[in-house]
């Protein structure tokens, strides 16, 4: 799942949204001990949170899927991913963030249901019922694998890789839902990424005057050597590559190479020469 936080609505209807849900979120995998945790493929989809009557996003803007999509959905909280098939997550994200998208093939993938007492399985176990008696809801349960030790999760973030995964999801199965940054919530990618707020929008310059040029981030302190580095305000790198991804450096043909470094020995012995 993408993870730069864009705090406007610019593709979002302007229905009234509910306030954000307090979700559950995930630290990095440092090589903690995680045997006994559930294991599961970190979809890359849209975070989507089901609160009973509504579904809305991470910053609580209602999603507008289509005519009786939500019909058949549990009376109770479920959290989850909106996610169609791996490589699609483009697709997935414009069409749930349309008013009048194409939902077709997207579904809710559940890894948890908040207000369930129990563990995690038996959290999942509820919706499970439910989705028995109403198997028209589209909606899907991501499975749980126990991990024997930290190799068997390597082993398994090798295998979703190999299918064009994005990484696994680490979870203590003991521990409540809560929400915030959790230590019993893990994902554990090859590549990682970073968040950051977007707290300003740049104009572009020259030939991308009237256009965006950059976004001002602000991204969340973190600790080196045991000690807090201050927030910063700074454009984000990605935007301002794409400022010059249309003004690639000229090539030199390897002949030219050759025919600049003889020019430039030329000079440094006609300079000695003449210093004799």
């Amino acid at each position: 799942m993408k993870n730069i936080i864009l705090s406007c609505a610019l593709f979002f209807t302007p229905a009234a949204f509910a306030a954000a849900p307090d979700l559950l979120l995930a630290k990095e995998y440092r090589a903690q001990n995680i045997s006994g945790w559930a294991m599961s493929e970190k979809l890359d989809g849209v975070r989507a949170y089901w609160n009973g009557k509504q579904l809305v996003s991470r910053q609580g803007y209602p999603f507008t899927p289509p005519a009786g999509y939500l019909d058949h959905f549990p009376p109770y909280p479920v959290d989850g991913e909106l996610f169609s098939r791996r490589g699609q997550f483009e697709q997935i994200s414009a069409a749930v963030r349309a008013a009048s998208g194409n939902w077709h093939n997207i579904k809710l993938h559940v890894f948890d249901v908040p207000q369930a007492s129990g563990n995690l399985y038996q959290r999942l176990a509820v919706l499970e019922k439910w989705l028995q008696r109403h198997p028209q809801a589209p909606i899907e349960i991501i499975k749980q694998t126990p991990a024997k030790d930290n190799a068997h999760a390597q082993a398994f973030l090798k295998q979703i890789e190999a299918k064009g995964g994005e990484g696994v999801m680490l979870r203590h199965p003991e521990m409540p839902y809560r929400g915030g940054r959790s230590d019993y919530l893990l994902k554990l990618k090859s590549l990682h990424d970073a968040e950051c707020t977007v707290t300003r929008h740049y104009e572009g310059k020259g030939k991308y005057a009237g256009k965006l040029g950059a976004l001002g981030c602000k991204k969340p302190a973190r600790r080196i050597q045991n000690r807090q580095r201050p927030e910063r305000q700074r454009p984000c790198q990605p935007a301002r590559r794409r400022q010059h991804h249309h003004l690639p450096l000229p090539r030199i043909h390897p002949k030219r190479h050759a025919q600049i470094r003889h020019l430039r020995e030329s000079e440094k012995r006609s300079a000695k020469q003449t210093l004799r």
